[in-house]
């Protein structure tokens, strides 16, 4: 059980904000354990007792004031509340897998293009440049401090300060061309996720996804909060009665009393899953409010853009690339196999197997 917890809130966590992972924690870690954990055995029976001995009226008495098992419908609340996250989540696991692979395929492009050859070519030539620059200085230098003691205050200061001014040239020249080395020679970056900046510039849309992820969502909650209400608010809603009037005239003649199961514990359930449900709403606004509209504009200003579009990727190509993250795969298994018959064999010095 916790596995299946820990994976979902590793998978969504790496794809939501910053809200979001609040909202993951309040969600999962605690609504859902509660749920699965505490409630149930805190709940108790549904069954009620009725002081009657007409068959059939216990049963639909119960059937009357429980006319869905509120633990039913909660872990079905649940389902749907999780229902567009892992839509959401499988399918921003799946794009983002492509965009990585779009962005080494532009980035080996760009390591071999022409604009960056003749770059090189431009940088090159300016070190060479720059190196004669630096030797012309260093000659002046020498020049001119051998005629320092011939020279009077005011041109010995005007000589050393026009070397100074050409050192400090050289320096700035120098610091340019190794920003625009390390510009052009930059190592690709892939550590990042569906919530960080660097998706503005690669698959705006995701954002926009992630956004209407969470009105789903929220959205659920609240439709089941208000299903909840309409399904009990006549005999109870977040307070448990000790005893139920129960007025069915056949087979139970008229009005009998019943008797609901540990209704403190009831309640106690009811008002839990009723804040927990509280919060995961309030969270859910939040986040959208964090989300913002300014951010949702740049998105559908920026709609078109798809890294992927660019530098198409094709499906045996992402499956050849996510078999080599997993780790412990087959090619590993496979040398690791290999080791083992080595040291079984053995090795003369030509590297020829032997027998032991």
């Amino acid at each position: 059980m916790w596995n299946i917890v820990s994976k979902f809130v590793n998978d969504f966590g790496s794809s939501t904000t910053e809200v979001g992972k609040y909202w993951i924690t309040m969600f999962n870690v605690l609504r859902l354990m509660f749920l699965f954990s505490i409630a149930g055995n805190a709940w108790g029976g549904e069954k009620l007792e009725c002081d009657t001995k007409a068959p059939g009226c216990s049963k639909l008495c119960t059937n009357e004031f429980f006319p869905f098992s509120p633990i039913a419908l909660w872990k079905l609340q649940m389902l749907g509340v999780s229902l567009p996250i892992i839509i959401f989540v499988s399918y921003s696991g799946w794009k983002l897998e492509r965009i990585k692979i779009s962005l080494k395929k532009k980035y080996t492009a760009y390591q071999e293009s022409e604009s960056k050859i003749k770059l090189e070519d431009e940088i090159a030539s300016k070190k060479v440049k720059l190196e004669e620059l630096k030797l012309s200085l260093k000659n002046t230098k020498i020049k001119t401090y051998r005629e320092l003691p011939e020279m009077s205050n005011l041109q010995r200061k005007k000589k050393l300060a026009a070397i100074k001014q050409s050192e400090k040239y050289l320096e700035e020249q120098q610091a340019k061309i190794e920003i625009q080395l390390e510009q052009i020679n930059q190592p690709l970056d892939t550590n990042f996720n569906v919530n960080d900046p660097e998706m503005m510039a690669y698959f705006p849309r995701i954002i926009f996804y992630y956004f209407l992820q969470v009105i789903l969502r929220t959205g659920v909650e609240m439709l089941f909060n208000y299903g909840f209400f309409l399904l009990y608010s006549d005999y109870f809603f977040n307070i448990m009665p000790e005893q139920h009037i129960c007025q069915i005239d056949l087979p139970c003649n008229g009005k009998v009393s019943c008797y609901i199961d540990k209704p403190k514990s009831k309640t106690f359930v009811l008002l839990a899953m009723c804040l927990f449900s509280i919060i995961t709403i309030l969270t859910g606004f939040i986040e959208l409010g964090h989300i913002g509209l300014g951010k949702l504009y740049e998105v559908f200003k920026n709609w078109g853009v798809d890294i992927t579009a660019d530098f198409k990727v094709g499906k045996a190509e992402q499956m050849f690339h996510m078999d080599k993250q997993v780790e412990g795969g087959f090619v590993n298994f496979q040398g690791t196999r290999i080791d083992h018959v080595r040291d079984e064999i053995g090795e003369d010095e030509d590297n020829q197997f032997i027998g032991i």
